[in-house]
């Protein structure tokens, strides 16, 4: 049981409770003060029979008060039948003979359950017992004054009643309101049953503080991962090594064949979503897991690599055989035995094809040749046929292009696998040469680019004159050379491609070396265009981890690392620098990863299970080989600092609409995907092993930063109005945006600002399109790992006064304290502060009057996320149409800690109340600067803002006549609708009678004054300061020289 505790009284803390008559142990005082509190006061007999449910139909309880809006109201008993939606019956009561259900009323609506209680000064614990079920977003809270705890929901009705707890605190003696409020927030069915109501005193000894922070917290990656690189040759040993402990989980998912083919060859199949069928789901993880079994015979074995308790590799060795055995023999080639369902896999010709299957087929091939000393001939020419099969429908079938919404680029990549594959085990076929001539033309049109149509290149002087032109049939890349899959855009797709490449060129001359002892063909078609689509877009998205971020969130497991035979392929083949120090990071995380399993596995809560095992395996392997036929011994990484640098600047994906920025603290990112609907964006730190506390999420078309709103009229959906106005300047962007959302009923224009340094600042403009009852606000969302990769709890910092049951103090330098508790998220928690931060690593401001929000966990694509509201609320706002619903601001800090979190909050100036109608704008401050942002969303073009002293000075807006009057500083302002003024407050002046300034883009302020005076002159962030006398009328140019310090210079 999860218990919490908050105060809205910000000069109440728990040791200042007054308080004569504290007890020394918990105590029940319930019959004192609640009334009924497990409804056996209700008399049954009085009441109307439910039939539907076997219960009493209560409209009225006694002495509760039961108000709102709601579906079914009954006393149930043991006898009870159902509730609601096939969830089944109740069972017994918690407490006594009787229980109390309550159902919504298929709309968005709210009700409550409430009794009024005086209690006198102290603190006091409320508990009860509860069964929630739901088919979607509802919430329910236990409740005692305006504290509130949420019930958990489940998905199916609970055997067990769950207890929750809520601890509060009372200053004095007070009326207050206990019991249930539900809040229904759409029509979907929704069930609470509540009973056994306690209320307890607690004494103040028992409240025990919060001592573990972050530190305390077990991580695999946190505090683990550095970024010193490994040697190639320790890469290796350790990839084996990787591959040898994941036998356990081989062995586990082999299953023996009950029959052996008709040629009474024993056979067995590696299980999968749907074991033995024809389809991917289960030919590929065979396939895969096959050629792992197969390799780790042929490279592990003669390294002395250990294995598992319980593996040999006299067991890997027969397993291999036996599940090339079962591939070969369900193929339509041979046709020796059939899979699941009596029927058989993979292609044979146009009109006999299988999607895909040339990839399991790929596969299939690599096993064969781990194992070819080994096998018959007559094994051979099974393998042998079904290649030639496979290949034959390579020959005479379409070759396909398309770059809107689904690429082909992925697909005709693994077409080139198979064709390699073939070629390198059969390279003195007589079909070889059309095979390589259909190899190069699937290659070149895989990440085939608009400008091919042109380009006269020959590919391969060696063997024709043959051009890219030639060979061109069609784009699947976009001009700026991204691509979308499956309708959307996100670096696993983009990447796969090289992947896919590599392991064809891999082929090529691992067989032919392997077993002809020369490279009779190869081929730079199979390197067509990944450097560019590295270079172009890869590195513009690559993170101080390794990862690539996913703007758009990911449709499989997230942070697999399986990019990592992507930078084996540019390390390896085209010696790039980049890739190997990018690669050399993906393989830590992918050793890490393997840590959280049991069995050798390679992540928990995997969305395909063998499937995905099979495919990080197969990265995992080809990565290896790649290095073991091309070595880059001799090829000097990248430093990170110096890959961070040269795509440090803003820079916009014009094809996807996404826009990016990074800087020494952090990469953000925001996406317009026209694909699969997803307005968002998230931020990561440059860390190596601290960047994943914020992870890809997206919901009802937005996620991370925007959030959302719940309404009584309507989804939370959303549709770009304007996606995107963009201002770049160096390392640093603005954007303004507009989004229609829940069913075009709320109008949110926002803009955020990538600050030059760590704040990243967000403001909006909220409006209703329509009138609208918001019942909950969910703003300003950033999805929090608590996963067991990174750590399954997170510290969370906030200000003292938020008064949260058992929270650690840590004592400041200037005497005030800050409070601190873990929570990993499976309960929700609100906290009232201003500010927020996570672990000591991530900072955010927030400076609304809103509470903070945290929980909300569950497995978004195998990691386990909690979500971390800023601006959380469920009080019912009534808003009419055109009427504002909020002005809003937030700012988020990377590598900041706790202290620095809440010294930032203290220099957020907000600058609403000062703008005209429709305008927002804030200035906020991190360790380097001072920032101001102002947006015109909704008003008219010009704007005079004046009377701003931000802290002891005024400041000089850049690009913009700044006057100063009396030490506090005016401007004109001009933008359209949706347009922003985002800059670096560079220079402020203290004093100033009346000062005409003016602030040049290099930094250089002039500033005239009307009178003799004495001003004060604050450069950047306070870190220089200087005393000037100035003269009426005359000019003066002030700047920081470079040793930081104050210039001045009459003109």
């Amino acid at each position: 049981m999860l218990v919490y505790i908050l105060n809205n009284d910000k000069k109440t803390t728990i040791s200042s409770v007054k308080d004569e008559n504290d007890v020394t142990t918990e105590t029940d005082i319930t019959e004192k003060y609640i009334k009924n509190p497990s409804f056996e006061k209700d008399d049954i007999s009085l009441l109307s029979p439910d039939n539907t449910r076997g219960a009493y139909v209560a409209k009225s309880l006694v002495d509760w008060n039961l108000t709102g809006d709601y579906g079914v109201s009954d006393i149930m008993t043991a006898d009870a039948t159902a509730t609601d939606n096939n969830f089944g019956a109740p069972g017994n009561p918690s407490d006594g003979k009787q229980m109390y259900y309550i159902r919504n009323a298929w709309k968005v609506t709210e009700a409550s359950l409430l009794q009024s209680v005086t209690l006198p000064a102290g603190i006091y614990k409320l508990t009860v017992d509860n069964k929630c079920v739901t088919q979607s977003f509802h919430y329910a809270y236990l409740v005692a004054g305006e504290e509130n705890i949420v019930l958990p929901f489940y998905d199916y009705l609970p055997d067990e009643w769950t207890t929750t707890e809520l601890l509060f605190m009372l200053s004095e003696e007070t009326t207050i309101d206990i019991g249930i409020e539900l809040v229904f927030f759409n029509s979907s069915g929704g069930s609470v049953l509540v009973d056994n109501f306690h209320l307890y005193r607690v004494p103040k000894t028992s409240v025990k503080a919060e001592t573990q922070n972050e530190n305390d917290v077990p991580s695999f990656t946190e505090g683990v991962i550095n970024n010193k690189f490994v040697s190639e040759a320790d890469m290796k040993l350790d990839l084996l090594q990787m591959l040898a402990d994941f036998s356990t989980y081989l062995v586990n998912d082999f299953r023996e064949c009950v029959e052996p083919n008709s040629l009474c060859e024993s056979c067995g199949c590696f299980m999968g979503e749907n074991t033995m069928a024809n389809d991917e789901r289960g030919v590929r993880p065979n396939a895969d897991l096959s050629m792992i079994c197969a390799f780790l015979v042929k490279y592990a074995k003669p390294k002395g690599i250990k294995l598992p308790e319980g593996v040999t590799y006299d067991i890997l060795e027969e397993l291999a055989l036996k599940s090339l055995v079962f591939a070969y023999s369900t193929h339509k080639a041979n046709k020796l035995k059939v899979c699941a369902g009596g029927t058989y896999w993979g292609s044979t010709s146009v009109d006999e094809s299988v999607w895909e299957s040339s990839l399991w087929a790929m596969s299939v091939a690599y096993s064969a040749y781990f194992q070819w000393d080994k096998l018959s001939v007559a094994q051979k020419g099974y393998i042998e046929n079904l290649l030639k099969a496979e290949c034959n429908y390579e020959l005479y079938r379409e070759i396909p292009t398309g770059y809107k919404g689904d690429t082909k680029a992925e697909e005709n990549g693994w077409e080139a696998d198979i064709l390699a594959a073939t070629l390198g085990l059969f390279p003195d076929d007589k079909l070889a040469s059309q095979w390589f001539e259909r190899m190069r033309e699937m290659a070149i049109n895989s990440y085939s680019h608009p400008s091919d149509a042109k380009n006269k290149t020959v590919i391969d002087e060696w063997y024709d004159e043959k051009t890219v032109a030639d060979l061109y049939i069609g784009p699947n890349l976009y001009k700026d050379y991204s691509l979308q899959n499956h309708n959307l855009f996100h670096t696993s797709y983009q990447n796969v491609v090289q992947q896919e490449l590599g392991e064809a060129a891999l082929a090529l001359k691992l067989f032919q070396l392997g077993l002809k002892g020369k490279e009779k063909w190869k081929s730079n078609a199979l390197m067509h265009h990944n450097q560019e689509v590295q270079d172009n877009i890869l590195n513009w998205l690559a993170l101080a981890d390794g990862e690539l971020a996913m703007p758009n969130g990911n449709d499989w497991s997230l942070f697999l690392y399986d990019q990592i035979t992507s930078y084996s392929t540019l390390a390896c083949f085209l010696r790039d620098p980049n890739a190997l120090m990018l690669e050399n990071l993906a393989y830590k995380y992918i050793k890490a990863r393997q840590k959280t399993t049991p069995d050798g596995s390679w992540l928990l809560r995997p969305d395909v299970g063998a499937r995905r095992m099979g495919v990080e395996a197969h990265r995992v392997m080809m990565t290896y080989l790649m290095h073991d036929v091309l070595s880059t011994e001799d090829l000097t990484p990248t430093s990170w600092d110096d890959f961070n640098r040269k795509y440090a600047e803003a820079h916009i994906i014009t094809d996807q609409n996404i826009i990016r920025a990074s800087t020494d603290y952090r990469f953000s990112c925001f996406s317009w995907s026209n694909g699969l609907k997803s307005y968002t964006g998230y931020f990561a730190s440059n860390s190596v092993d601290k960047n994943k506390i914020v992870v890809p999420y997206r919901a009802y078309n937005t996620g991370n930063i925007l959030g959302w709103y719940e309404n009584e009229e309507a989804y939370p959906d959303a549709r770009p109005i304007i996606a995107g106005n963009y201002q770049l300047e160096g390392n640093s962007y603005a954007m303004n945006g507009e989004i229609s959302c829940n069913d075009d009923t709320i109008d949110n224009r926002f803009a955020i600002y990538s600050t030059p340094n760590n704040a990243i600042i967000y403001i909006d403009y909220v409006t209703a399109i329509t009138d609208v009852t918001i019942t909950a606000e969910l703003g300003g969302m950033l999805a929090i790992s608590t996963d067991e990769l990174m750590k399954t709890k997170r510290t969370l910092y906030f200000d003292n006064s938020a008064n949260i049951v058992g929270q650690g103090e840590v004592k400041l330098a200037n005497g005030e304290s800050i409070a601190f508790k873990q929570f990993d998220g499976s309960s929700f928690i609100q906290i009232k502060s201003e500010w927020v931060n996570v672990d000591n690593e991530l900072g955010v401001v927030s400076m609304n009057g809103k509470k903070i929000g945290f929980g909300d966990r569950g497995s978004n694509n195998s990691i386990y996320t909690s979500k971390l509201y800023p601006m959380f609320s469920t009080n019912i706002r009534e808003v009419k149409e055109n009427e504002v619903i909020d002005a809003r601001n937030l700012v988020y800090y990377s590598l900041t800690n706790a202290e620095e979190t809440e010294s930032f909050a203290k220099t957020v100036m907000k600058l609403v109340d000062k703008l005209a109608q429709g305008w927002n704008g804030v200035i906020a401050a991190d360790r380097e600067a001072a920032y101001i942002f102002i947006s015109n969303f909704k008003g008219d073009e010009d704007c005079t803002l004046s009377g701003i002293k931000y802290g002891e000075y005024a400041p000089i807006f850049p690009k913009l006549k700044t006057s100063i009057v009396n030490g506090e500083a005016s401007v004109k302002l001009n933008l359209q609708q949706n347009t922003s003024y985002a800059q670096v407050i560079s220079i402020g002046i203290v004093g100033g009678k009346d000062l005409e300034c003016e602030m040049e883009s290099n930094g250089e302020a002039y500033i005239t004054s009307k009178y003799d005076d004495t001003i004060g002159v604050v450069i950047g962030n306070g870190n220089a300061a200087t005393n000037i006398t100035v003269k009426k009328n005359v000019t003066y140019k002030v700047y920081s020289k470079p040793d930081g310090s104050v210039q001045v210079e009459s003109q």
